[in-house]
């Protein structure tokens, strides 16, 4: 949906307020204000007004959900987060859209990736505790679910067609709505919003979604061979980036590290 006003306002109250957790508290004292403070950070303080900055209604057909730090510490205020990762998940959006849109050599790409940098730097305090191997692993590949969808969205020769995929024939239950029905845009909701307990639930979706296209389609249909070159571009990426519990974990802690650093670079003296 592209809004007419030239910006969207995510919603900051929820219907349940959910209890404020130690880590949350970090992140509503610490963070988020040093975030706010950083001469970087003052594109991404506000929603996005399209209008105004000349990208309007492009920038809405590229961000399917927009998001900005001062929404965050609202919800924050507000009970919206349940756990920490549901709002960090809110947090890696903010610099995640701006680097969807803007090409690499862009000021905005560069400000939001130190941004990023900055935002694992002080989530290690509140993360820097005895990981087990399946939290470690788990988070690893939640990180490359990100990735992954980042990558097939970029693509959008090959991910239009199943952005927003319409209720297909035959495909409603009995109360007439839409069942089973998910497409990119509803994954990637989920995934940015914490829905996703790991990376198998987030390869589920993705590949019912593939098989809905099978199901409800001829198959003479051009959306099939399209379903199969994402299907396969898919695959290929997951197999390549997730790690399971076969893998040796002893074999991977440069990974591990750089998860957690998540490419922190060594020019830290921005960041103070």
């Amino acid at each position: 949906m592209i809004p007419e006003e030239g910006f969207f306002q995510p919603r900051v109250k929820p219907k349940h307020r959910c209890p404020m957790t130690k880590e949350l508290q970090y992140v509503r004292k610490h963070v988020i204000p040093k975030l706010l403070k950083n001469p970087m950070a003052l594109p991404f303080k506000y929603p996005v007004d399209a209008i105004t900055e000349g990208i309007y209604p492009d920038y809405f057909m590229v961000i399917s959900h927009p998001m900005d730090l001062y929404t965050i510490k609202a919800r924050l205020d507000h009970g919206w987060y349940w756990n920490l990762n549901h709002c960090v998940s809110d947090i890696n959006l903010v610099w995640r859209n701006a680097r969807m849109y803007n090409p690499p050599d862009h000021v905005l790409h560069e400000w939001a990736l130190n941004l990023k940098n900055l935002t694992y730097s002080m989530l290690k305090k509140v993360k820097h505790h005895a990981w087990t191997n399946e939290d470690r692993l788990n988070t690893h590949n939640l990180r490359q679910c990100e990735n992954l969808l980042e990558t097939v969205l970029k693509d959008r020769t090959l991910s239009e067609p199943f952005k927003i995929i319409p209720a297909a024939p035959g495909s409603q239950n009995s109360s007439g709505r839409p069942q089973n029905l998910v497409d990119l845009d509803t994954i990637e909701r989920n995934l940015n919003s914490g829905l996703y307990p790991n990376a198998e639930a987030f390869a589920s979706d993705f590949r019912k979604m593939i098989s809905r296209i099978y199901r409800y389609s001829n198959e003479d249909d051009p959306i099939v061979e399209q379903a199969k070159d994402l299907s396969h571009k898919f695959e290929y990426e997951y197999a390549k980036r997730i790690l399971t519990e076969d893998d040796d974990i002893t074999d991977n802690e440069q990974i591990f590290k750089e998860d957690m650093d998540d490419d922190i670079t060594d020019n830290e003296q921005i960041f103070k």
